[in-house]
């Protein structure tokens, strides 16, 4: 990872729509603010080079402080969650969908954002999942555009990607969903 901070350096929009772009999934940090000692032990996983490796080369991970607006903004979305700080959300970024929240009760979740190796862990496990269920929606759109133009999936599949288009109206085209990358 090039830069010394995992965390997007924009506003919560640009993180969404970075996330979306790079078809990664969305990393909420939920901070106390000041030089609390909660704020520390976060601040001490996201320092840690496999964590801040992960983040940055998986994740687009955007830190809120509590008593922000954009902290308030976040709690009228995800109430629940927001009222947890420190905690840590992860988030589908094409449907807002919770991929996991630390303080859930999961036994697996626990440690997040306070452990280095739970976090480094879950945080591995749900890009993982992310990844497989972008694939699977990308194939299931490609089957649609198969069925729709009748061509094999495979043809539809090896189409350029300039050529991967959908018309949505007449004279219109909207680009098909990619699979990320592993």
């Amino acid at each position: 990872m090039s830069s010394s901070s995992a965390f997007h350096g924009g506003d919560v929009a640009s993180a969404i729509q970075s996330a979306r772009a790079s078809a990664r999934p969305l990393l909420v940090a939920l901070h106390p603010g000041g030089d609390d000692a909660r704020s520390a032990s976060l601040d001490a996983v996201w320092a840690d080079d496999d964590v801040r490796g992960e983040l940055g080369d998986h994740w687009v991970a955007v830190r809120l402080e509590a008593s922000t607006a954009a902290h308030r903004n976040f709690a009228q979305i995800y109430p629940a969650h927001a009222s947890r700080v420190p905690s840590v959300v992860a988030l589908n970024p094409n449907d807002g969908s919770v991929l996991f929240a630390s303080g859930d009760g999961d036994a697996a979740e626990q440690g997040v954002g306070t452990n280095v190796e739970a976090t480094r862990d879950v945080l591995r496990a749900t890009r993982a999942a992310f990844q497989k269920t972008m694939a699977a929606a990308a194939m299931a759109a490609l089957a649609r555009m198969a069925a729709e133009t009748g061509a094999g999936i495979e043809t539809v599949a090896q189409m350029t990607p300039s050529a991967r288009t959908t018309s949505t109206t007449p004279g219109t085209t909207a680009p098909i969903a990619s699979a990320a990358a592993p």
